[in-house]
């Protein structure tokens, strides 16, 4: 399910182009609503983000095992950053984390957007803030599931993303990427 990457599927249907050929030339939300605006980043955040949850839910009702639904999120997660549909070069996933972190935890996810919002006002960047709140994440997980198993787990899933927006972070650090920078 990881594969299937939404901003690649709505940029060849709805417009005939391919997303990876334009912009930043990442298949994910951001870049499809910087060239396109609102409604495709939309579309593509909850493709992207209901692709996740849905991985995850599936995984939770077929087993009912927690640590399950989190090997079925790190699978989605590296499918949608590798997929092999694409030569291993998909998006950089934090819509299908978000997704699957709504099915895991939804208090989880609101104390890290929370979290995020409230930094990247201080930092000044929205990308900085994001990743502190995904580095945060497996620490929040244990409280609320009290294993280390799922901890570290979870670790694995945010050092993929925060991994997959190092550019990024250079670059909100390095003061070239402001906050108002992507206004959608």
């Amino acid at each position: 399910m990881g594969n299937f990457l939404f901003a690649y599927l709505i940029a060849k249907c709805l417009r005939g182009t391919d997303i990876r050929a334009e912009g930043s030339t990442n298949p994910g939300a951001r870049n499809i609503g910087t060239l396109y605006g609102k409604p495709f980043f939309i579309a593509t955040f909850l493709g992207d983000a209901g692709k996740g949850a849905l991985v995850v839910y599936i995984a939770t009702v077929m087993t009912e095992l927690h640590p399950y639904a989190l090997i079925g999120f790190l699978a989605v997660i590296i499918g949608h950053l590798y997929p092999i549909f694409f030569r291993l070069k998909g998006g950089k996933g934090l819509s299908t984390f978000a997704g699957g972190l709504l099915v895991i935890e939804p208090l989880l996810l609101l104390a890290l957007l929370a979290i995020a919002g409230i930094l990247s006002l201080f930092i000044r960047s929205f990308t900085v803030g994001g990743m502190i709140g995904v580095a945060v994440a497996p620490i929040g997980l244990y409280f609320f599931t009290h294993s280390y198993m799922d901890m570290f787990v979870m670790g694995i899933c945010s050092l993929l993303i925060i991994f997959s927006h190092r550019t990024n972070i250079v670059r909100s650090l390095k003061k070239e990427e402001k906050l108002h920078e992507f206004s959608l």
